[in-house]
């Protein structure tokens, strides 16, 4: 029986299946439809808001949209803090933003955002604007990890982004793992 299954795990492990799945930031991901999640719900805007002072060309962000928050506790104390989160499975995830220079009325363009990957920290993103120009910056990688464990297939991952300051996200890839054949043990 073990020598079965073991030419069975090698059958499956030959046959993996990988694709990139984009998740835009309004129309979700792009197999199951989920969008990610923004909370507080309130204090995100997306490419239509009218009170958001930072206006990317829609013509260059993904899907032509993106999701704009604020965390300000310096000058609203009380502040929420701002939080997106992805769940799924996946081998691999990139996330994309877009990042902004001088703002209108010195608009917060400066970026920090803090990773957790599965409940542990997974790292950090900053930006500095440049205060002498005003332009975007699109399709910019602020996180990518390549290790994340996809087999068994229904691996459960979750990403929590935390932003302070401004954040305009764009879009993430994950990469999709699948065997193309599922088997399951015979009893004797």
């Amino acid at each position: 029986m073990t020598i079965l299954l073991l030419i069975l795990y090698a059958l499956c492990t030959s046959c993996i299946v990988a694709k990139n799945v984009t998740i835009d930031d309004t129309y979700g991901d792009e197999l199951t439809g989920v969008v990610p999640i923004y909370t507080p719900a309130q204090n995100w805007g997306d490419a239509t808001c009218g009170g958001c002072l930072l206006k990317p060309d829609p013509s260059q962000a993904f899907d032509g949209t993106w999701h704009d928050s604020t965390f300000d506790a310096v000058w609203r104390p009380g502040t929420p803090t701002i939080n997106m989160t992805f769940n799924g499975t996946a081998s691999a995830i990139y996330v994309f933003c877009i990042l902004g220079n001088l703002g209108p009325f010195n608009a917060t363009t400066s970026m920090q955002l803090v990773f957790t990957l599965d409940g542990q920290p997974a790292g950090g993103f900053n930006y500095a604007p440049n205060n002498k120009s005003q332009e975007f910056m699109f399709n910019v990688p602020v996180y990518s990890n390549t290790s994340l464990a996809a087999l068994p297939a229904d691996t459960l991952h979750n990403l929590i982004i935390q932003s302070f300051m401004a954040n305009l996200f764009d879009y993430a890839v994950y990469t999709w793992v699948a065997c193309l054949f599922a088997f399951t043990e015979a009893s004797d």
